[in-house]
């Protein structure tokens, strides 16, 4: 979940406050990334095993995914500044790895700036939504409940690549792979 500081960098963190994760509270967007640097991570998995850890850069985070082979995923949830967005990518030498999710509207927004980097619209499955997609160059991530293996095919065949959202038990994944779903996001390992 990438958001804009006020200073125009770039954090990963779900919640536009950061109370919901750190010893510190205020809006990501109204904060300096030295500010935000300044609050200590005090909920998550195994907190207790990390001490002083800090809401990561997306510098940071593109380097660990360097690092390890990882295919970064971006959910843009609150940028302005695209094109900077774009070109630290470029910088981290990630931009022909990287998977970007969001909104129909930052989807457009990207698209307007960069016609050739991967992107994944966020949306709830439909053949409306695949045509608008397929016309955008934009492949498809979907609220796994509206995942048929009909929509699947549909936007198969218009080369678009289809995932589905956020699917927590394997009954549900095992179902979803047989339709032909090409990725699944989970929030398990």
């Amino acid at each position: 979940d990438v958001r804009e500081t006020k200073d125009g960098e770039f954090v990963l963190i779900h919640d536009d406050d950061i109370s919901s994760r750190t010893n510190k509270s205020g809006k990501v967007s109204t904060m300096t990334l030295a500010q935000i640097r300044k609050a200590t991570m005090d909920v998550g998995s195994n907190i207790s095993s990390y001490k002083n850890l800090k809401i990561p850069t997306l510098e940071e985070y593109l380097a660990i995914c360097k690092t390890y082979g990882v295919k970064p995923v971006l959910h843009i949830k609150s940028v302005s500044n695209y094109k900077n967005l774009l070109q630290k990518l470029k910088d981290a030498d990630m931009y022909n790895q990287v998977i970007i999710t969001g909104s129909k509207a930052t989807m457009t927004k990207i698209r307007e700036i960069d016609k050739k980097v991967d992107l994944y619209w966020l949306c709830n499955m439909s053949v409306s939504g695949i045509d608008w997609a397929a016309a955008n160059n934009i492949h498809i991530n979907s609220d796994y409940t509206y995942v048929t293996q009909e929509l699947i095919e549909y936007a198969h065949s218009k080369k678009l690549i289809v995932g589905a959202w956020t699917v927590n038990n394997e009954k549900t994944a095992r179902k979803l792979i047989h339709k032909g779903v090409d990725f699944i996001t989970t929030d398990y390992q």
